[in-house]
């Protein structure tokens, strides 16, 4: 329990200090005698991603061969809209191990078996997955380890809604330096900048909806 005490404290510091989200998702790994853990924004076409650094021959290969846009183990998670982490022995089975691309070219090369992972929704961002991934060797995702990740998921969001809205007053802050200085902010930001600031206002008035910025990924350091 004290360990668990231990990932909590780390998970709400990672909030503020977006250096901490690696130790998070060690942390993570390690409470599920997993091989790793990693972050990544599921629906984004800018492919931000933050993974453990023993998951950096799949992380490599995800992110230089373009299969983050590819990810139907992402997409799956992603349809079923549940609260926790889903085992995904549930959802794939050996034949998918062996014929879908995404483990016959990924997955099963470099060793890695079925994961688990979860989906954190925001109003502000595209949805954020948190994936763990086991060796095969060492046999499957246990049903204590997704039990033990499901404690963590709740502290999970909320601490990935905190780093939303922190980066959001971020911005805020200097818009309003800008103004007391006399600056046209207008004139001085960017367009693209421009637009993002406004599609990021507009949903933290209204609640979300649509396409969201990248501020929710910025939160996490990416």
């Amino acid at each position: 329990m004290n360990e668990t005490f231990k990932v909590l404290d780390l998970i709400y510091e990672a909030a503020f200090v977006p250096e901490q989200w690696n130790k998070v998702l060690d942390a993570m790994a390690h409470g599920a005698d997993a091989h790793g853990a990693a972050l990544f924004n599921a629906s984004s076409t800018s492919m931000h991603a933050l993974s453990s650094a023993s998951l950096d021959d799949l992380s490599a290969k995800m992110l230089g061969e373009g299969w983050l846009s590819r990810n139907i183990r992402a997409a799956k998670v992603l349809t079923l809209e549940y609260d926790g982490f889903v085992d995904e022995a549930e959802f794939f089975t050996q034949e998918d191990y062996d014929t879908l691309p995404i483990f016959t070219e990924v997955m099963k090369p470099l060793g890695y078996g079925f994961g688990t992972a979860t989906a954190i929704f925001t109003p502000s961002s595209d949805p954020i997955v948190f994936a763990v991934e086991k060796k095969k060797v060492k046999g499957p995702m246990t049903a204590a380890a997704i039990s033990y990740l499901d404690q963590l998921r709740p502290h999970l969001a909320r601490a990935a809604m905190m780093s939303s809205r922190l980066e959001f007053e971020k911005v805020n802050a200097a818009m309003e330096a800008l103004q007391i200085s006399g600056v046209d902010f207008r004139q001085e930001l960017t367009r693209d900048f421009r637009r993002e600031l406004t599609r990021l206002s507009g949903m933290f008035r209204f609640g979300g909806g649509g396409q969201g910025p990248a501020f929710l990924l910025r939160g996490f350091g990416l």
